[in-house]
């Protein structure tokens, strides 16, 4: 028979494993299922990759922001550009 101080240590234990599960949901939701914009300076190429190989492909990019949009069901890719310098 298990004493008492083992079964508060188990249900302890089971509380913080279910309060990390809820906590790393919530960071994915926050992350990837919100309308939040991500900024990445330093990527300069973008390519896309499809069946047949590369659909798309940019080198001249200054920075990319990326967005999750619809519940995590479309990705957003937006390249930003150097200003001309006159």
């Amino acid at each position: 028979m298990k004493g008492v101080l083992t079964e508060v240590a188990e249900w302890i234990a089971a509380i913080f494993i279910m309060v990390l599960i809820i906590f790393s949901y919530e960071e994915l939701k926050e992350r990837y299922m919100s309308d939040t914009i991500e900024h990445y300076k330093n990527i300069t190429r973008v390519e896309v990759i499809g069946k047949g190989g590369r659909v798309f492909t940019e080198y001249n990019a200054h920075s990319i922001d990326i967005s999750f949009q619809d519940e995590g069901r479309t990705l957003k890719v937006f390249l930003n550009y150097k200003e001309e310098e006159e």
